[in-house]
């Protein structure tokens, strides 16, 4: 049973601390990614580029103006939003489309593996039969594109 008289030792321990301040960190760019995944995810289906009010009124939640702005101006500057004036702010719109996007970041954890082999083996192994018969599918037409005859 816990002695409640040193749970305020506990709390303020030099460890406890630090662990609290990673543990507020990695929640906080988990919840930044999930909402810069959410905002291209509403760029993507829109039709045109969209100001921040218009894709504040796409998301799910009720998020800050200031939020989704943050947002849309870090994704700008890593330079996976373009952006054009519209009156006192901007519309915008991705670079590029979802699968090229998706594309890249499996590329990207792909390289970062230590056996690449052993990643695609793995990922192969997980497939669906019918993700399966598409990959078949796509490398074919990849080799008749790379060797025409």
């Amino acid at each position: 049973m816990w002695n409640l008289a040193h749970l305020p030792k506990l709390i303020l321990s030099p460890t406890v601390a630090a662990v609290a301040a990673l543990v507020v960190v990695v929640l906080a760019i988990a919840f930044s990614s999930q909402l810069e995944a959410g905002v291209l995810a509403a760029l993507w289906a829109a039709d045109s580029p969209l100001t921040a009010a218009q894709v504040n009124e796409q998301l799910t939640g009720e998020l800050a103006y200031t939020t989704v702005l943050t947002i849309l101006t870090r994704l700008h500057d890593k330079g996976m939003l373009t952006r054009h004036r519209v009156g006192r702010g901007y519309a915008y719109a991705p670079v590029d489309d979802a699968a090229t996007h998706t594309a890249e970041r499996m590329r990207s954890l792909l390289d970062q593996g230590p056996d690449r082999a052993a990643v695609l083996s793995r990922f192969v192994s997980e497939l669906s039969e019918q993700d399966e018969r598409l990959l078949h599918q796509l490398l074919a037409e990849h080799d008749q594109h790379q060797d025409p005859r």
